[in-house]
């Protein structure tokens, strides 16, 4: 079957499809500005990306390697920084080599990176080989699901990292990936650990 299109229409149609072609072309961006938009944007530092909350620790716990159950009452006299990551997630893969730094760092002071993955049980071996490349950092796992939606504020995607005091009082949230190796994010858990 044909169908009929009057010349006309042809010669409309074959001038726009020219036309979207050439300004098609014209708008494709240099080699330099399309990496300029493709370039990454290193992290902020977790201190500038820091909100306020409060609430205590909670009542949900986790497992460490072995499989013993933890809370983060068991921190309690530690800043501690409990950060909730997963192998599937790039930015919480990619600032945990600050966050690794950052424990190391501190030394004997009181301050506990805790960093929780939520994996599935069926990648737990996964993130246990992620975490033994991030020495000093302890791994520790939310093995039944129930830590996240736990958490107050309410967790808006990874990595979220809560801040407890020394008492066991929440300081603030950092939502999404950060650099945890700025020193004013170092000077600011210091400062927790004094007080």
């Amino acid at each position: 079957m044909r169908i009929w299109v009057p010349r006309t229409a042809l010669g409309l149609i074959a001038a726009a499809a020219a036309l979207y072609v050439t300004c098609d072309a014209g708008l494709k961006p240099t080699a330099a500005l399309a990496d300029a938009v493709t370039a990454e944007k290193p992290p902020a530092g977790a201190d500038a990306k820091l909100k306020r909350a409060s609430g205590g620790y909670p009542a949900v716990g986790f497992v460490d390697a072995a499989g013993k159950p933890h809370h983060l009452s068991d921190f309690k006299g530690k800043v501690v920084v409990m950060n909730l990551w997963a192998t599937w997630c790039a930015p919480c893969k990619k600032e945990m080599p600050t966050l690794a730094a950052l424990q190391r760092s501190f030394g004997a002071a009181p301050i506990q990176i805790a960093p929780v993955s939520i994996d599935s049980k069926a990648a737990v071996d996964k993130a246990k080989a992620f975490i033994a490349g991030a020495k000093p950092l302890p791994f520790f796992h939310d093995d039944d699901g129930a830590l996240s939606p736990a958490m107050r504020p309410a967790v808006e995607g990874y990595p979220t990292s809560f801040i407890y005091d020394r008492h066991g009082h929440l300081y603030g949230v950092v939502q999404g990936e950060a650099d945890w190796s700025s020193p004013k994010t170092r000077a600011m858990l210091e400062n927790l650990a004094k007080g």
